[in-house]
């Protein structure tokens, strides 16, 4: 059984890694002068926007831990594991397209030019990174810990004090003597 200040510290952690994956690079594409130039590079906030609500989710539940019982913290993990279930889908099945449509909707934003037709004229080279791949990882660990405190029940500093109290005897001074 784990301590709610363990699961809390590895829920934030975990979280953390889902911050830093999804905030780099998951596809970088080299743009013509013409289209302002140099190389454009389109996070996984920016191509999953739902990435951002999510972590927010989680952050904002981490917060409200801190002022509720271990029960709360059980029922709030296991509706989050759904969210994260569908959204580990989602990044799975369609991170490349979602960053190419990214990319030619900012594309578009810059240079007046939409749809195909931007990416086409203005496109130089692209490549695409590992990063997807160690957010999918991040996501797969958030799932099982979520799933993991949804199940397991929490033990609180303060019920293993009181527990440790009733093993001692009533009267110290009277065993003694």
């Amino acid at each position: 059984m784990i301590t709610r200040a363990q699961a809390l510290g590895t829920w934030i952690l975990i979280v953390l890694m889902l911050v830093l994956a999804a905030g780099q690079s998951w596809g970088t594409f080299l743009v013509a002068d013409s289209a302002g130039g140099g190389s454009l590079g389109i996070s996984g906030f920016s191509g999953f926007p739902v990435i951002g609500t999510l972590i927010a989710l989680q952050t904002v539940t981490i917060l409200a831990t801190l002022l509720v019982r271990p029960i709360v913290i059980r029922i709030v993990a296991g509706l989050l594991v759904p969210f994260m279930i569908w959204n580990f889908i989602d990044v799975l099945v369609s991170a490349e397209s979602k960053v190419r449509e990214t990319f030619v909707r900012v594309i578009a934003e810059q240079t007046g030019v939409m749809q195909d037709v931007s990416s086409s004229e203005f496109l130089l080279a692209s490549s695409s990174s590992w990063f997807p791949w160690v957010y999918l990882g991040a996501v797969a660990m958030n799932i099982g810990f979520l799933c993991s405190i949804a199940a397991l029940p929490l033990k609180s500093k303060a019920v293993a004090s009181a527990e440790k109290d009733r093993d001692l005897p009533e009267d110290l001074w009277g065993n003694q003597k």
